[in-house]
């Protein structure tokens, strides 16, 4: 079968041919990736596994799931017949690389059985077009799949003493999570940032604590180092009934002949004591951030990938921020062989939808997903939440500023002559270097000078700041300010440390004990007036609603990341309408990249958004030199 589809596929034009004379069927023949549908005769599961009899129907044809085995033994990728079904590359590859092991005859050896988990009966039955039931109504996979359908759940009946400080939408979160528990199945919370995505992963690990004893129930929250006193705070507030071990610290022990109870760690502490944790059977592992595990290669994801648990859940705002490829990473960590190999969800998802754009593809994903991720957006369940005031505030460069701007510009000349021949690969580490210097340029010609002396020299952008922040400290508004360098933070304040303005501030190098320090002095102070941090450290896992006021001073590519930052501040537990100034150069690529924000933000919206490098790679070569020019 493979030569003869071979041979068509490279001869179909010239066996059309007038002079030669060609059976009719032949010509006809087409390729399929999937079956037209998928009959159950029998269906039977217990705790761990579904047990089906099945096969596939081509039209009036059927293929038995023996024939595909016995084709994939004979290292065939097609079986023939009205339409011959590809086995290679297809969505179902997965499926025909487990039939060696999963197929097997019945006791009485009249029939064959596929053995599956339920995650995988779940894919199967969502890839294929149609499925014909022909067993009881009542069977697993009606009701898995009614369960599993987070927008019909509005009912209690799966919660036990469901904690009364959670909202409407996060005891739904507690039924689904609840239900993905109890069919032994891992998923993803992608709520947007500021729904809780704590309080509801917190109340399933209390709903499994009443109902089983807790030295039956083993389970791991594995966090950032920066949120991790977070958890803590949220379990001594909330459920102080839940006790929970912190490992953590250099004197951190765990004793694997008991059951741990609940532990709390991190990212990279489960990478260091992986061989130790491996050891444990967990009841549930939650993973917070968990677009952390976004790389599959790194020993991170590995060493999470190998813990032992019966429910992995993921919990995320992003659970896209690059690529398509970071739901397959961590899909193969809450339920692995969900998507099968990285080749295989490259050829029949990533290529498809992020290069051809091919909506059917996307639905299909969509669909496939739709059961083990349930996501909330913030304007659909914070309807009391206070308005959120976006203001993009622009400026020009000061004489100083545009020399600089200049310069930089002239002396890449080279980089740009090579731009000019289209055969010539741009050197993108080049082009990231020169883009990080344009954007220091408009922040402050301290940056390149290294200083931090703000009236050393001139920065259209740096009077806008200061224009801004004092009207908010005569308002007596506490104000966020982000910036993604961090010596521009060091300019802001040494600036607020002259001027004798309270301030705390956040880096990513900070230990937890002084990064609950600041975070403490900022919620806890009034003469903390100013909180500064940088994008990629105070954008996740800290409350600042004490806050009414956030300063983006520079923009960074990916909105989700702005998005989740500005969410410090507008989240569940703010009183006050939040005021968000963004500050842009214009003339400059500032001006340009926010134009590209403001398009790239419907993709976003859609779960797909891209980071500098990125973007920069999808610009041609006279998109770029615009990128860069001086107006």
């Amino acid at each position: 079968p493979n030569r003869t589809h071979e041979f068509l596929e490279h001869n179909r034009t010239a066996l059309q041919h007038p002079d030669n004379t060609v059976d009719k069927g032949i010509l006809e023949i087409t390729t399929t990736l999937l079956p037209q549908a998928l009959i159950i005769e029998k269906f039977s599961e217990d705790k761990d596994w579904c047990y089906l009899s099945c096969h596939y129907g081509m039209g009036d044809e059927s293929i038995s799931l023996e024939d595909i085995l016995e084709a994939a033994a004979a290292k065939s990728d097609y079986i023939p017949g009205q339409e011959w079904l590809q086995l290679s590359d297809s969505p179902l590859s997965w499926l025909y690389d487990l039939l060696p092991e999963r197929l097997t005859r019945s006791k009485n050896g009249a029939e064959s059985i596929l053995r599956l988990r339920h995650s995988e009966l779940i894919a199967l039955t969502s890839l294929v077009p149609e499925v014909r039931n022909n067993v009881s109504k009542k069977d697993f996979h009606r009701h898995l799949k009614a369960h599993l359908d987070s927008d019909s759940w509005s009912d209690d009946s799966l919660l036990h003493d469901c904690p009364t400080h959670l909202r409407d939408y996060q005891r739904t979160g507690l039924a689904w999570l609840s239900s993905l528990y109890r069919f032994g199945l891992g998923g993803l919370l992608a709520d947007d940032m500021g729904l809780g995505k704590t309080h509801q992963g917190l109340a399933l690990l209390d709903s499994i604590h009443k109902q089983k004893q807790p030295k039956q129930s083993a389970q791991l929250i594995i966090c950032p180092a920066s949120v991790l006193f977070h958890w803590k705070d949220k379990i001594d507030e909330f459920y102080p009934q839940l006790s929970y071990t912190i490992h953590y610290g250099p004197d951190r022990i765990l004793d694997t002949t008991v059951n741990p109870g609940l532990l709390i760690t991190t990212y990279t502490l489960a990478r260091i004591d992986q061989d130790l944790l491996a050891t444990i059977p967990f009841d549930v592992i939650l993973l917070d951030e968990i677009q952390n595990l976004k790389n599959h290669k790194t020993a991170m994801h590995k060493a999470v990938a190998m813990l032992n648990a019966r429910v992995k859940i993921g919990l995320t705002g992003t659970p896209i921020e690059n690529s398509l490829t970071d739901l397959h990473s961590l899909f193969s960590i809450c339920l692995p062989g969900f998507f099968g190999s990285t080749k295989n969800f490259s050829a029949n998802f990533l290529i498809p939808i992020q290069e051809y754009k091919n909506k059917k593809v996307a639905k299909r994903l969509r669909h496939l997903i739709h059961p083990f991720i349930l996501r909330r957006d913030r304007k659909q369940v914070l309807t009391e939440l206070p308005d959120l005031a976006i203001d993009d505030r622009t400026c020009e460069l000061s004489d100083t500023q545009v020399k600089l701007y200049r310069e930089a510009v002239d002396e890449s000349q080279e980089l740009f002559d090579d731009m000019k021949l289209e055969e010539t690969s741009v050197k993108y580490i080049n082009i990231l270097a020169m883009l990080t210097r344009l954007k220091q340029i408009c922040n402050h010609p301290c940056l390149l000078e290294k200083s931090i002396d703000a009236e050393q020299y001139k920065s259209g952008k740096w009077n806008l700041f200061v224009e801004i922040l004092s009207e908010c400290l005569t308002a007596d508004l506490k104000t966020v300010v982000f910036s993604q360098y961090t010596g521009m933070l060091d300019i802001i304040e040494h600036y607020l440390k002259q001027t004798g303005i309270g301030y705390a501030s956040l880096r990513g190098n900070m230990t937890i004990t002084r990064r609950e320090k600041m975070l403490k002095k900022f919620n806890d102070e009034k003469a903390c007036k100013v909180f500064c941090a940088s994008l990629l450290a105070g954008g996740t896992g800290i409350d600042l609603v004490v806050a009414q006021v956030v300063i983006h001073y520079d923009r960074w590519w990916n909105p989700a990341k702005e998005a989740q930052a500005t969410a410090r501040v507008h989240r569940m537990g703010q009183k006050q309408q939040v005021q968000v100034f963004r500050l842009i150069t214009i003339g400059t690529l500032e001006e340009k990249i926010h134009a590209m924000l403001k398009r790239k933000q419907e993709v976003s919206d859609s779960l797909i958004s891209t980071d500098e490098g990125g973007v920069i790679k999808k610009l041609d070569h006279s998109q770029l030199k615009e990128l860069f020019r001086l107006d």
